[in-house]
């Protein structure tokens, strides 16, 4: 189930060419993106982020935004089930 959860988080927040990769070796806009999956990753019911998307690329940072909106759709709709 963990794997599942790792592996749907990588590929919503686009770390599939760096998941295996050192996390040393990364660039910073990389380790940004594996915090917030970190945060995720067990489907927390509140996550507060300073400036999570910072250092990372327009393109991705909108992607990311995408994404927790979406995420944070889906659980206000299961709330209101």
């Amino acid at each position: 189930m963990l794997e599942k959860c790792i592996l749907e988080l990588s590929r919503e927040l686009g770390m599939d060419s760096f998941l295996y990769r050192k996390y040393k070796v990364c660039s910073e806009g990389q380790k940004r993106i594996a915090m917030i999956a970190r945060a995720l990753i067990m489907n927390p019911s509140i996550v507060i982020m300073e400036e999570a998307t910072m250092e990372i690329d327009i393109e991705t940072r909108r992607m990311v935004w995408e994404f927790l909106l979406k995420l944070n759709r889906k659980k206000v709709l299961l709330l209101n089930l």
